[in-house]
């Protein structure tokens, strides 16, 4: 018979006895790559809790954390008064637009821009854009989604240094993350 495995990537392995906790309650446990799965996630929780109820918490917020990030980039970005979708599709696009702007201003002749060039906003209106325009705008929203990215990255090492139950509550992951224009 083939064991179903849950992904549970909110345990934080690294605490000392974690793994040995898991597998001490009878749950069958796997590594792969960075992944660690469990055959029983309640048990695995319930090992966890027992063990080191802080690292439940960490869990949970880190969860919360990643749920907050996702909802920053659905929100979309604001550029000079328009909003954007970022969702990854959106952020391919404007990857290679960002390339072919900056390939047409150092070389106009070489990779001539489309004089009728637009991006569509978020409200579906056609947004008219120079190369140098296209080229600023990749280059914003590129910043903008690294800021978030980086900052739920702080987050989730400020909450996984966290020693107390506490520490991680008085952690807000619904403030701080940048703001796009």
């Amino acid at each position: 018979m083939d064991l179903t495995w849950t992904a549970y990537p909110d345990i934080d392995l690294s605490a000392a006895g974690v793994c040995e906790a898991i597998r001490a309650a009878g749950v069958k446990t796997q590594m792969s790559g960075q992944e660690f799965q469990v055959s029983d996630l309640a048990a695995a929780q319930a090992a966890v809790a027992a063990h080191d109820p802080v690292a439940v918490l960490r869990g949970v917020a880190v969860a919360a954390t990643e749920a907050q990030y996702d909802g920053v980039i659905a929100a979309g970005f604001a550029y000079q008064g328009k909003l954007f979708q970022i969702d990854d599709g959106s952020r391919q696009d404007m990857a290679a637009i960002g390339a072919m702007a900056l390939g047409s201003i150092r070389d106009p002749d070489g990779s001539p821009w489309s004089a009728g060039f637009y991006w569509i906003a978020a409200d579906n209106s056609e947004v008219p854009m120079s190369a140098a325009e296209a080229y600023a705008f990749t280059f914003a929203a590129g910043a903008y989604v690294s800021s978030c990215i980086l900052y739920c990255r702080a987050l989730k090492n400020h909450i996984l240094a966290a020693g107390t139950a506490d520490a991680v509550a008085a952690v807000d992951v619904a403030a701080g993350w940048p703001a796009s224009q």
